[in-house]
């Protein structure tokens, strides 16, 4: 079971929204770093969602050209109707499917792509149920000097001052069991993943994000983000499971700690952190 047939709800677009203002601060320095000297830069993104966020990530790089996959069919005939251009190529795309690698070929054949500089996944592979597999397909996509950029949760590595209560631990505890959330250590399994599937020069471009105590605005963006969608997925679980004592159980905790806790997170003397790696690597 996945969390696919809830990101197109409303609240969990208005949150993935509020996710790409606060990764895009993360995220640009590294690909224009990757990407500077660049002309004529090819991009893949898997997992584009409606294509705001690959547009608004990757239109400034020059002569861009970039294709878009997302699994969802009504949000890739969004991406489609609101961004597809001469730059920006979306389709629907179900990375796991056996002939994924001839889709994305086709794709490419079309839009005169013989490979691409940057292969990006976002909150990707821990959905899947062989992100390993994915992995060691997309090597033969990527340029001889092309990087492969992916961001994934490590919530082992999440902090929260002060927690009295440990209101953070007893949330990520009900969050790796949540049957909708994925795997939450992927970020954390990361390297060693990328180092098994032939992957080289495998840098940790970042581990966590955090602010300062006065930085108000973002501990609202980083609660949003990382915390505002659990309470959803117990909402899902208890109305399709209404017989399941432990879902029952982690609702109630949810109804009488969710508060509180965002309190705790966006009061100005907390320091949050947030374990989300962000790493690059190269083909062998």
């Amino acid at each position: 079971m996945n969390r696919n047939f809830v990101f197109q709800d409303d609240q969990e677009l208005h949150r993935l929204t509020v996710q790409n203002r606060l990764l895009r601060e993360y995220e640009l320095p590294v690909l224009r770093r990757i990407l500077s000297g660049k002309s004529d830069v090819r991009i893949l993104d898997i997992g584009c969602n409606d294509g705001h966020k690959t547009v608004n990530l990757f239109s400034d790089f020059p002569g861009v050209q970039v294709i878009g996959l997302e699994y969802l069919e009504d949000l890739a005939a969004r991406a489609v109707c609101l961004h597809g251009n001469d730059h920006f190529t979306f389709c629907r795309c179900d990375v796991e499917e056996r002939d994924f690698a001839q889709i994305l070929t086709d794709v490419m054949k079309t839009r005169k792509i013989e490979a691409f500089d940057v292969i990006y996944l976002s909150f990707v592979l821990m959905h899947l149920a062989n992100p390993q597999k994915l992995l060691v397909i997309l090597q033969q996509f990527l340029a001889e000097d092309g990087r492969v950029v992916i961001v994934e949760p490590s919530d082992r590595t999440s902090r929260l001052v002060p927690d009295e209560e440990d209101l953070l631990g007893t949330f990520l505890e009900i969050l790796s069991s949540d049957p909708l959330a994925g795997n939450r250590t992927c970020g954390y399994d990361l390297p060693k993943l990328l180092a098994s599937s032939g992957y080289q020069d495998i840098i940790i471009e970042q581990e966590a994000i955090s602010c300062k105590p006065e930085e108000l605005a973002k501990k609202q963006d980083i609660f949003e983000t990382f915390f505002s969608y659990l309470p959803q997925d117990l909402d899902i679980l208890c109305e399709q499971n209404p017989e399941n004592p432990q879902y029952k159980e982690w609702k109630t905790w949810m109804d009488l700690h969710y508060e509180t806790l965002k309190q705790s997170v966006c009061q100005k003397n907390a320091k949050i952190s947030m374990g989300l790696l962000i790493v690059s690597c190269t083909r062998r």
